[in-house]
């Protein structure tokens, strides 16, 4: 029950039929059986409770190797103290954007997939100006996040089959 009653408490708040639904019902399947049951932890249906359908695309995508690299730009003075974050970009394939409702979002996003353990990212210091640096960001599925996507997210998905729900071409 302790990793049951959660799914089955948030799966009710779902849309039928929705990627998010899908999720929380393999995330239950996972639970209930013996040979899966060590992929499912149980802060798994709180994660879950923290996503918004865009997450769980991106997720989908980082599950097939797929990893993103952006840049920040960062405001600093003329002797390199951080006076302020000016914004991320991120390179998204077009085909995985037109996937997306609100792709202008990509960047807050893989934050909180960040923030959530569930990408790693690998951030390297790239140029400086004299009061913006640019640093190259790598987010990539984390260990917890393999696990996650491995217990909410078949193989065999159909991706397609949760897109027209949004309105979205598949």
């Amino acid at each position: 029950m302790e990793i049951a009653g959660p799914i089955i408490d948030n799966v009710r708040f779902q849309s039928k039929g929705s990627f998010l639904e899908e999720m929380y019902l393999n995330l239950l399947t996972k639970a209930s059986i013996q040979d899966t049951i060590h992929l499912v932890h149980p802060s798994f249906a709180h994660k879950l409770n923290q996503l918004s359908h865009d997450e769980c695309i991106l997720l989908y995508f980082m599950k097939h190797d797929q990893q993103y690299t952006g840049t920040s730009r960062i405001s600093t003075t003329y002797d390199g103290k951080v006076t302020g974050y000016l914004g991320s970009k991120f390179e998204i394939p077009e085909e995985q954007l037109k996937k997306l409702i609100y792709p202008q979002n990509i960047a807050i996003y893989l934050d909180n997939l960040s923030s959530l353990d569930l990408v790693d990212e690998l951030q390297n210091q790239g140029e400086t100006t004299s009061t913006i640096r640019t640093d190259i960001r790598i987010m990539t599925l984390s260990h917890t996040g393999k696990i996650f996507t491995d217990a909410c997210i078949p193989n065999d998905l159909d991706l397609s089959k949760y897109l027209h729900i949004t309105g979205l071409p598949a």
